[in-house]
C-alpha cells in the first residue's frame, strides 16, 4: 500500500498530454522486443535442447565406452609367424628392397605433403598413426587411406608406459584400431611400439633375443610388431641435408625398413632420399611384401561386428569432434583478429582531433528527472546532490513509480531542505522505468532533460557541464561520466575497471566520430524536442537509455561525451546481484541492436553515427565477449602444456589488456588498486559477462518478458554523500 504521506497518484496536466501518450500505457511490456506471449518458442526451444542434449549424451557415452573398453575381436598372431617374418626378411628374395614408414601422424599438413611426394614418385609407404592425432585429424586418415597407403597402429597416447601392463596396451591398441576402423572401414595389421620399445632396430620380432612382454601381448592381441633398421633421425634434423646424409652409407644388408616422422623437413627431404635410393638400385615395397613369406600371408584382421548404423554414428561422432576443434580454432582466431581490429581502430581514432567544446553557459531551464522504484536507501542523497548543483537554472522531478517503501516520503522531506529549488515528487502506479521517465518529461518545463538514476549522486557542476553542450543545435544527447560509489571488494574494482576504461578510452574516442551507443541512465542529458518527437522513452526494450541514444543518432543529432559531468552510482555488491543487473543490460542491448539494426545506413546521421554504434554493439559488445572464454582456455591449456607457440598470441593480448587498462586509468584516483584486478578480470569477470550474454541469447530465443527489476541496494551512494559532507567536500 502507498503510505498516505506519499500522496495520491497524480493525474497529468491536460496541456502536457501530447507526443508520448502511446508509451504511457501499463500494457507496454507486452510489446517488448523478442517477447512471445504464446510461449511457443520457449517450449519448442527447451524441448529441442533436451532432445539434442539427450542424444549427444547417449552417443558420447556409447562412443567413450567403445573407445576405452580395451576389447579386441582380433585373432592372436602365432609367435611362429613372427619368427618366419623375421627370417624371411633376411633372405635373398628381399635384396635391394626397402620399405618407408612414417610415425607419429596424422598431421594436417605434413602427412598430406609426405603422401603427395610418395604418390608423385609412385612409392608405397606405411603410416603409423597415433590415436590422439587420429581423433584430431580424421580427415587426414581418410585421405591417406583413399590414396592407397598402408596404415599401422602406433598406440593411442604414444607414451613410454604403454607396455606397463597388458590392460594398458590393450586399451592403447584397441582405441586406435577402433578409430581407424570407423574412419577407413579396415583395421590395422602392424604395430610399431612408441620409441621402438622392446623391438629397437630389429625389423621384426627377433627370435634370438628374450621376448619382451609388450611385444608378446601385441601378438596375443592380433598385431604384428614392426621395428626398423634405419633411423633417418628426422626428428632432430635442422634441414633436409641432415636427413639425406643418413642414406649416404647404407649398411651391407641389402634390405631395409626406414623410420621417418610426419614432419615438414621430412616432406622436403623425401624426394632427394627417394632419388638417391633409386639411383642405388633399390625397389620400394610395402611392409607386407618385405615381411611375408610366399604362401604364408597372414589373414587380414576381421573388423568388429557392429551394425552399419552404429558404425556410421560413431564415425560421424569422430568427424564431429574434429570439426568442433576446427570451429574452436577458427573462433579463437576470429576473436584475436577482432581484438586486433579494435586496437587498430582506437589507434586511428586517437589521432583524430577532438571537436572544440562550447564553454558558454546554458541559460535555459534544465529539468532533472529521477525515476524511482523502491529506492529509499539512496533517494535523499540523490535529490540533495542535484538540488545543490549550481551554475544552471533547474527543476527536479522525482517520479515515484509505485514504490512500496518510503521512497516518496524521503524524497519530499529532502526537497523541503531546498525551498528555493523547484522539486516535484510525482507518485504514479508502477509501469516501468521508461514510462516513469516519460511522465517526468510531461511534467518538465525545460528544453534540456537530464535523467539521473535514484541511486546516483552528482558532482559539483555536473548539470552545467551537461547543459552547455545544448547551445550547439547539432547536439541531441550528452553522456556523463559514471564512477562506482565504493571500492572495497574485488568485484567493485572489476566493475570500476570496466566503467573507467570504457569511458576514458572507448566513449571518448567514439565521440569523435559520433559513435557513442549509450548515454548512461545514471547521468545523461537529452534534447526535449527529440524526446517528444520520438514518442519518449520506449517500453519495448529493457535498455531505454540505449534505445533513445540510437534514436538520437538516427535522427541526425550528435551524441557527445562530457567527462566533467560526474555521477557516483551504487554497484552490485554480490555476484548474484551483478549477474541480474548485467542480464538486464545485455538483454536490453540485444533488443536495441535488433530494433535499430536497419538504421545503420540512415543518411541523416552525422559523422559515422550508427555506422559505428551498431557494429560496435554487435561485434565488440556481444560477439567478441562470447569468444573470450575460448582465448582464456587456450592460454591456460598452453601454459599447462608448455605450448608457448599457442600461448604467445593470448599472452600478447593479456599484456595488451594491461596496457589498455593502464591508459584507461591514467589520471584516475586509486588507479593502481584497480589495475591489479586486470588479470582476475580477464579470467573471472569476463566469464561473468560471457554468462550474461549467453543467458540473454537463450532468453531472446525463448521470448521471455522482463520488467524493471529492483535490485537490492545498500545505500552506498548515500554513504558516499554523507562522507563527502563530513569531509567538507560537497559532491555538488
Amino acid at each position: 500500500m502507498q503510505d498516505e504521506e506519499a500522496g495520491q497518484f497524480r493525474t497529468l496536466p491536460p496541456h502536457r498530454k501530447f507526443g508520448i501518450l502511446p508509451s504511457l500505457g501499463n500494457t507496454a511490456l507486452s510489446r517488448m522486443i523478442f517477447h512471445d506471449i504464446s510461449q511457443q518458442r520457449k517450449i519448442a526451444l527447451r524441448a529441442l535442447v533436451v532432445l539434442v542434449a539427450a542424444w549427444l549424451l547417449i552417443v558420447t557415452a556409447d562412443f567413450v565406452v567403445a573407445l576405452t573398453s580395451g576389447e579386441s575381436p582380433r585373432r592372436p598372431v602365432a609367435a611362429e609367424y613372427a619368427t618366419q617374418s623375421y627370417q624371411y626378411y633376411y633372405t635373398q628374395a628381399n635384396d635391394k628392397k626397402i620399405a618407408l614408414t612414417f610415425d607419429d601422424g596424422p598431421h594436417p599438413e605434413h602427412t598430406i605433403a609426405i603422401a603427395d611426394v610418395l604418390e608423385r614418385e609412385n612409392v608405397p609407404g606405411t603410416f603409423f598413426f597415433v590415436g590422439q592425432n587420429i581423433l584430431a585429424y580424421p580427415e587426414v586418415v581418410r585421405e591417406i587411406y583413399r590414396k592407397g597407403f598402408e596404415i599401422g597402429n602406433h598406440t593411442f597416447t604414444h607414451d613410454w608406459e604403454v607396455h606397463d601392463s597388458k590392460e594398458r596396451l590393450a586399451r592403447e591398441l584397441s582405441s586406435t584400431s577402433f578409430l581407424l576402423e570407423r574412419i577407413t572401414g579396415t583395421t590395422p595389421k602392424y604395430y610399431r611400439p612408441p620409441y621402438l620399445l622392446a623391438i629397437g632396430i630389429d625389423p621384426a620380432l627377433n627370435p634370438n633375443l628374450p621376448r619382451d612382454p609388450g611385444v608378446t601381448w601385441s601378438l596375443e592381441m592380433g598385431y604384428v610388431p614392426v621395428g626398423i633398421d634405419i633411423d633417418s633421425h628426422d626428428w632432430n634434423a635442422n634441414d633436409t641435408e641432415d636427413i639425406v646424409r643418413k642414406f649416404e652409407f647404407l649398411s651391407d644388408r641389402p634390405h631395409h625398413i626406414v623410420l621417418f616422422h610426419d614432419r615438414d623437413v621430412t616432406a622436403r627431404a623425401l624426394p632427394h632420399v627417394i632419388s638417391r635410393l633409386k639411383a642405388e638400385g633399390y625397389t620400394f615395397v610395402t611392409l607386407e611384401e618385405l615381411l611375408t613369406p610366399p604362401g604364408n600371408a597372414l589373414a587380414a584382421p576381421a573388423a568388429s561386428a557392429v551394425a552399419d548404423s552404429r558404425a556410421g554414428i560413431e564415425s560421424g561422432f569422430i568427424f564431429g569432434l574434429a570439426a568442433s576443434r576446427t570451429v574452436f580454432t577458427f573462433l579463437v582466431e576470429i576473436a584475436l583478429g577482432l581484438m586486433a581490429i579494435r586496437l587498430l581502430v582506437f589507434i586511428v581514432l586517437a589521432l583524430v582531433p577532438e571537436r572544440r567544446k562550447i564553454n558558454a553557459p546554458y541559460t535555459g531551464v534544465v529539468s532533472v528527472i529521477v525515476p524511482a522504484w523502491n529506492e529509499e536507501e539512496n533517494i535523499e542523497a540523490t535529490v540533495r546532490s542535484i538540488a545543490e548543483n549550481v551554475g544552471v537554472a533547474k527543476e527536479i522531478i522525482v517520479v515515484d513509480d509505485g514504490s512500496t517503501d518510503r521512497t516518496a516520503i524521503i524524497a519530499r522531506r529532502a526537497a523541503e531542505r531546498y525551498p528555493d529549488v523547484d522539486v516535484e515528487v510525482v507518485s504514479v502506479e508502477n509501469g516501468g522505468k521508461g514510462r516513469a521517465l516519460n511522465i517526468g518529461i510531461l511534467h518538465a518545463r525545460g528544453d534540456v532533460i537530464v535523467t539521473v538514476d535514484a541511486d546516483a549522486i552528482l558532482e559539483k557542476g555536473a548539470l552545467a557541464h551537461l547543459a552547455a553542450h545544448f547551445n550547439d543545435d547539432t547536439v541531441g544527447a550528452v553522456a556523463g561520466k559514471v564512477y562506482i560509489a565504493r571500492l572495497e571488494s574485488l568485484l567493485d574494482r572489476m566493475q570500476a575497471l570496466e566503467y573507467l576504461v570504457g569511458q576514458n578510452i572507448e566513449k571518448r574516442l567514439l565521440a569523435k566520430v559520433n559513435g557513442i551507443n549509450v548515454v548512461p541512465g545514471a547521468i545523461g542529458a537529452w534534447r526535449r524536442d527529440h524526446l517528444m518527437r520520438s514518442g519518449g522513452f520506449s517500453a519495448d526494450t529493457l535498455a531505454e537509455d540505449q534505445d533513445m541514444t540510437l534514436s538520437v543518432l538516427a535522427s541526425g543529432f550528435r551524441v557527445v561525451y562530457e567527462p566533467r559531468a560526474i555521477a557516483y552510482t551504487e554497484a552490485p555488491p554480490t555476484v548474484r546481484i551483478f549477474l541480474a543487473q548485467r542480464f538486464r543490460w545485455v538483454y536490453g542491448a540485444m533488443q536495441c541492436f535488433w530494433k535499430h539494426r536497419g538504421e545503420a545506413f540512415n543518411v541523416r546521421q552525422r559523422g559515422l553515427g550508427l555506422y559505428a554504434a551498431i557494429p560496435n554493439m554487435g561485434i565488440f559488445h556481444m560477439l567478441l565477449p562470447l569468444q573470450y572464454p575460448l582465448i582464456d582456455a587456450v592460454l591456460i591449456f598452453a601454459l599447462l602444456t608448455g605450448s608457448w607457440w599457442i600461448a604467445a598470441p593470448a599472452l600478447f593480448f593479456t599484456l595488451f589488456d594491461l596496457a589498455y587498462a593502464y591508459m584507461g586509468l591514467a589520471g584516475e584516483k586509486n588507479k593502481w588498486g584497480i589495475l591489479v584486478s586486470v588479470p582476475i578480470a580477464r579470467l573471472v569477470y569476463r566469464q561473468l559477462i560471457f554468462y550474461s550474454i549467453l543467458k540473454s541469447i537463450v532468453y531472446a530465443f525463448e521470448g521471455g518478458l522482463f520488467g524493471w527489476n529492483k535490485l537490492p541496494k545498500r545505500g552506498e551512494a548515500k554513504r558516499l554523500y554523507e562522507t563527502l559532507l563530513a569531509e567538507g567536500e560537497k559532491p555538488a
